[in-house]
């Protein structure tokens, strides 16, 4: 049984391939909104943080702002994105959540 869940673990685990891909993207993303956004800092977390995501998940961060309150930052963080249609779709802003979220492909 033991080597059967390492197996899993193994069959379901990104590749490095994928891994490098989401990074890639995390950090793109991440040097474009502290560009765009003074006094900004993202860190990712979760399971991409953890590296115990599957294929299909996506990438968790949050965006750090001390002075602006987080419907501001959120539409700051909206604008940007939409200012960048032809790398960032379908974005779309979750107000009514615990905490404001904006879902997005890139």
């Amino acid at each position: 049984m033991h080597q059967e869940i390492i197996e899993f673990y193994n069959y379901i685990s990104p590749s490095e391939e994928e891994h490098n891909s989401r990074m890639k993207s995390f950090i793109e993303l991440k040097e474009l909104l502290e560009r765009e956004i003074e006094n900004t800092e993202i860190k990712e977390f979760g399971s991409f943080a953890s590296k115990l995501y599957l294929p299909n998940n996506d990438i968790d961060l949050v965006v750090i702002h001390k002075e602006l309150n987080s419907q501001k930052l959120m539409m700051k963080v909206a604008n940007v994105l939409w200012s960048y249609p032809e790398r960032y779709t379908e974005v779309e802003l979750i107000k009514h959540a615990k905490v404001p979220i904006i879902k997005m492909k890139d």
